[in-house]
């Protein structure tokens, strides 16, 4: 207990009182005995907690001490000690409690929850995209470069299938750690997700006069073997890389480009670093796009999209599945899908894997599973456990005989072809499973949507309410077809040998421009804005042959134009650069469901104008 002697002047008042005025717990005690000479209110509401013959014993020789104790509830205090000179010559001992210490170690734990992987204990890609953000400026005003790598752990896969998931947490803890010890990854790993980190390297302009030399040569430092003791596989890294600003000065175009390179290392082999190239993006795409069957209710409104991934070579067409739809979006780091609509995406085996159930979207997501054969136990297992993990399933039945009382347990869709042949059974079905919406698919005109409705569906798809519409804004990365407006005249790709894709985005720029218009801040002539789109893609001598107003003209020719800024916009959409997006959104008074919606409008119309051509 704290017993402070009896004052025994106004000096030590004075102490005393400047004590009181503090807000850290203050106690005076002389060096020779203890004996408490002042104390503030707050350093006597300790005195239960605290003996002072125990805190005597912490003081190091020069009478100073800096520690953390602890009271007798297990409060937690920074203690700090001086060695003064008392009124009367003695010296006495000034113990200062803080206990802003368990505050800050609260903020500490906060801050890493937030920004640090808990496994691996290296910034996560929140803290990345906070630390790039603080780099724009300086890489706009030219004065940093340097590089961003996505590096893979070859064959992780098999150790966790093989040896189970804390074999491969410990492989990663134990891999992150050998990295860490060189100097040149030491503080510059951020983990993406899975087994994917990113290396971001910032360097002032000018130091390396070959930028790529320079990472070939610390790249190199990743490559190698890593396993554990006591098991027989091992994994090797692969990795891709980025220059900013090269290829961009923002994170997500880096750290798709960077993706592109990683997986153009794995498919030369892995264990090795490529570079991104700028005719990656044309080899990337090559063909590929996404188009997207609309699904609706009985008055026409969108309930959500089935995403079929085509190949412009083959004419053929696959489901996306939600590894490589939700990987896109784990990319690029979004935080969400900014609508309400589901997404049905095709379900494949490693969905149940615990990456898939940490997805941010699978509230929006809904795995369509195709019934064609009665199932087998493993799948059962694999269905319920991603509908434990959240998700919502779809049960895609080609006849409803398949159609078990375990799948339709399981389901919160059921997708059916409605005929006259499973009308009576599919009635029996709903009358006993009330919760199961059942949609009715290849519905291509009135009479097979009144059908539909008469054998309980209540959402619809099929070409009779509009075809598949190719490119949906989905607020991601999949504009494929979009980005084939390549102009490299060398390019397998070039628009000049596909004059009808030419036509098409021509016209579907042009229509989403004049539907943006009514909404700018500053007003803008709907029909030259029409006009811009169509001539947007044309070359140089086709524009020459209008006749063309002077604003026009300046915009497709130069950058200074009254509507450059438009065409930079319906360029940046096109290829998914949100950040830019955004900014043009901000300037003009814009939003990114009007921007959507007016992109949808002109899907609409394209399709509509072309119907019967």
């Amino acid at each position: 207990m704290f017993q402070v002697e009896k004052k025994a002047s106004a000096a030590e008042q004075l102490i005393s009182d400047i004590l009181h005025a503090q807000k850290e717990a203050m106690l005076l005690v002389r060096e020779k005995d203890g004996q408490p000479i002042a104390a503030n209110d707050k350093a006597l509401s300790l005195q239960s907690g605290f003996n002072l013959p125990e805190l005597r014993s912490l003081i190091g020789e020069h009478g100073e001490a800096n520690v953390e104790v602890k009271d007798s509830n297990g409060h937690t205090y920074e203690l700090t000690c001086k060695k003064l000179r008392w009124l009367d010559g003695d010296p006495v001992l000034l113990f200062i409690f803080d206990e802003s210490v368990n505050t800050r170690k609260e903020l500490k734990k906060l801050y890493n929850l937030a920004y640090i992987d808990g496994l691996t204990q290296v910034p996560n890609r929140l803290k990345l995209k906070e630390t790039f953000t603080e780099l724009e400026n300086g890489i706009i005003e030219g004065k940093i470069c340097g590089a961003v790598s996505i590096i893979d752990f070859d064959y992780f896969k098999t150790i966790n299938d093989t040896y189970g998931h804390n074999v491969g947490d410990m492989m990663l803890h134990k891999s992150i750690m050998r990295l860490n010890e060189n100097p040149e990854f030491r503080g510059n790993l951020y983990r993406l997700g899975g087994d994917e980190f990113t290396l971001l390297f910032v360097e002032k302009t000018g130091t390396y006069p070959n930028l790529r030399e320079h990472y070939e040569k610390v790249m190199s430092g990743v490559l190698g073997t890593y396993t554990l003791p006591n098991i027989d596989l091992a994994c090797t890294i692969t990795g891709g890389v980025a220059f900013f600003p090269q290829h961009g000065t923002t994170l997500s175009p880096l750290l798709h480009n960077a993706d592109i390179a990683l997986y153009k290392a794995k498919a030369a082999g892995r264990n090795r670093v490529m570079f991104f190239e700028e005719d990656d993006v044309a080899q990337d795409l090559k063909g590929l796009y996404v188009n997207s069957q609309p699904i609706l209710d009985e008055v026409g409104n969108t309930f959500g999209y089935e995403l079929i991934e085509g190949s412009a070579d083959k004419k053929m067409a696959a489901k996306i599945s939600l590894i490589s739809f939700n990987r896109t979006l784990e990319i690029l780091g979004l935080n969400e899908i900014e609508n309400n609509n589901r997404y049905f995406i095709n379900y494949t085996k490693n969905m149940a894997a615990q990456a898939a159930g940490q997805s941010r979207f699978k509230h929006q997501f809904i795995i369509q599973i195709s019934v064609t054969d009665h199932c087998g136990e493993e799948e059962m297992l694999n269905y319920g456990k991603l509908r434990d993990l959240g998700f919502a399933l779809a049960m895609n039945c080609s006849n409803i005989d398949f159609l078990s009382y375990e799948l339709i347990a399981l389901a919160k869709y059921v997708k059916i072809s409605p005929n006259e042949s499973i009308a009576e059974p599919l009635k029996e079905i709903q009358s006993k499973h009330q919760e199961v919406t059942f949609i009715g698919v290849g519905i291509n005109d009135r009479q097979q949507l009144d059908f539909a409705k008469q054998v309980g569906c209540s959402l619809f798809e099929g070409f009779y309410f509009q075809a598949a519409t190719e490119n949906e804004p989905l607020y991601t990365n999949y504009y494929r077809l979009l980005k084939l407006v390549c102009t490299d005249e060398s390019s397998e790709l070039t628009l000049s040998e596909r004059p009808l894709e030419l036509a098409r985005i021509s016209l579907l720029r042009a229509k989403f421009g004049e539907n943006l218009v009514a909404y700018f801040k500053v007003p803008r002539n709907p029909d030259h804005v029409f006009t811009l789109g169509m001539l947007s893609l044309a070359k140089e001598q086709v524009v020459d042959e209008f006749t063309l107003p002077p604003e026009i003209l300046a915009s497709l020719k130069t950058n200074e134009g009254k509507y450059s800024d438009i065409l930079t916009f319906l360029n940046n959409y096109e290829h998914s650069l949100w950040n830019e997006v955004s900014k043009f959104a901000k300037d003009n008074g814009l939003n990114n469901k009007v921007i959507n919606e007016a992109y949808l409008a002109a899907t609409k119309w394209y399709n509509e104008l072309t119907r019967d051509s």
